[in-house]
């Protein structure tokens, strides 16, 4: 007869804040990459209100133009970031910045031209962004009349 080792199951603790073990990730190849293509620290990735954009603007627009874009802002937004282009290269070296975009929204849901009031610092970027515009807007809500849309656009790169 072959006799089998008795084995015991191990005793399992409880975990809590003294003896939880920190796991940290694994080296990626975005670790040889220079710390200026790193992402955004918490402090600096902070959201910014887009509605700061308008600024005294926002007084010379006219009624239905404002509640336009107090009841919708927020909207296009989620619609721009549930869309967003985050191009290949931009993956690779682990690249994420903000922009500020405007673009002119008409009643047949149209745009304008994108301007870019505030670029991310990577041309990679900011062409991804323009493509997500392109993308986006055809869901974005038409407002009774050709508003001004103002706002901000966040890459971060959650894939490592």
């Amino acid at each position: 007869k072959h006799l089998q080792p008795i084995v015991s199951k191990p005793k399992i603790k409880p975990t809590t804040k003294k003896n939880a073990k920190i796991i940290k990730p694994q080296s990626s190849l975005s670790s040889f990459f220079d710390k200026k293509h790193k992402q955004p620290s918490n402090k600096q990735n902070k959201r910014k209100n887009s509605f700061s954009l308008y600024k005294d603007d926002f007084a010379t627009f006219s009624k239905s133009q404002q509640t336009f874009i107090k009841d919708n802002l927020h909207i296009i937004e989620a619609i721009i970031q549930q869309n967003v282009f985050y191009p290949q290269l931009a993956v690779i070296y682990n690249i994420g910045g903000t922009l500020a975009v405007e673009i002119e929204l008409y009643p047949d849901g149209s745009i304008s031209e994108i301007r870019l009031l505030k670029e991310s610092g990577y041309e990679i970027l900011d062409n991804g962004f323009k493509q997500t515009i392109e993308i986006a807007y055809k869901d974005f809500p038409s407002p009774a009349q050709t508003t001004t849309i103002r706002c901000y656009m966040y890459f971060i790169n959650n894939s490592f």
